[in-house]
């Protein structure tokens, strides 16, 4: 699948106001309202020092995090937020929540860029959580052959293969090999993004999105199948039998979809977008640049300094 080869562009000079309702739409991940349904599946814990607690339960614990906003707009826009009555506390980390699909090219070059533009801001602590968005969710559990379906959905060959030669080139410059033609098929997502999900109970979240990115465009491996799945999740360090197991159930299937129909309802159109601390959002996969400059001032704007402009 792909993701327009020129959004960043069309979204760079274009800020789009957040809708007044976005404010609070999107839940904590996982819910703060109840219990993880992977824990009280069997195995998954969030204990400090641990990792699996294998089919066991030993602990069940709730995570409340900030509510993210989604926005198809520029970089940064400012999101409406609640009033509020108490400070920011700036000793803690700058949440950049990236709405992103895993079959979207893009989103594995934004990653990239992300990490530089971290990387380039030391004095900042951010912490990057990784959020759902499907692509085409029309596409059947089993997925489908990736010839047909690009025939069928762009039609000219030479149009996708100009963008692959795009991509391929962009991938270089930031060490991602993409290997399009090892890719068969085109899978539905939902699965792989329940195990996003998972893992951020472990802390292991961004391995597992970085193995799935290479599974996927680097390996050409089917990110439909269970079993695939299951060694991503075991080589990024989570119980492969456990996530295997899950992922034949319905565990947190609903809540995946909710976040998804969250981020389109709420003005996410394309991918990657990335939402800064919950304010302001960078859409597209951006120069690391532009990302650690957004950074810097979402930053300021916390400490109590100059407010990003739009």
């Amino acid at each position: 699948m792909l993701c327009p080869a020129d959004q960043a562009a069309a979204h760079a000079d274009q800020p789009v106001p957040w809708p007044q309702n976005a404010a609070g739409a999107w839940r904590s991940d996982p819910p703060d309202d109840r219990a993880h349904e992977y824990s009280g599946r069997g195995g998954f814990s969030r204990c400090p020092g641990k990792r699996f607690a294998g089919v066991a339960i030993l602990q069940q614990r709730r995570v409340a995090a900030p509510a993210p906003k989604a926005h198809n707009g520029a970089s940064p826009v400012p999101i409406p937020r609640p009033s509020r009555s108490e400070p920011v506390d700036d000793l803690l980390p700058l949440n950049i929540d990236v709405v992103s699909d895993v079959v979207c090219p893009w989103c594995f070059v934004g990653k990239r860029r992300l990490e530089a533009a971290v990387a380039a801001v030391p004095e900042i602590a951010v912490e990057v959580r990784w959020r759902p968005f499907q692509l085409d969710p029309s596409i059947p559990p089993e997925g489908v052959d990736r010839s047909t379906y690009f025939r069928e959905k762009f039609g000219d060959p030479a149009r996708v293969e100009a963008i692959h030669d795009r991509l391929r080139e962009l991938g270089r410059d930031v060490g991602i090999a993409f290997d399009f033609a090892a890719i068969e098929r085109t899978p539905n997502t939902l699965d792989a993004h329940r195990l996003i999900r998972w893992a951020t109970v472990e802390g292991v979240q961004d391995a597992v999105v970085e193995r799935l990115f290479r599974l996927y465009f680097e390996e050409g491996g089917d990110l439909g199948s269970h079993a695939v799945l299951a060694r991503a999740a075991a080589d990024a360090g989570m119980n492969g039998a456990v996530a295997e197991r899950l992922l034949a159930g319905d565990a947190d299937r609903d809540e995946v979809a909710k976040e998804i129909d969250t981020a389109r309802r709420v003005g996410v159109t394309g991918v990657p977008c990335m939402i800064l601390d919950g304010r302001y959002a960078v859409m597209g996969a951006q120069e690391a640049a532009v990302i650690a400059n957004a950074i810097r001032r979402v930053a300021d704007e916390r400490a109590g300094g100059t407010a990003p402009a739009a």
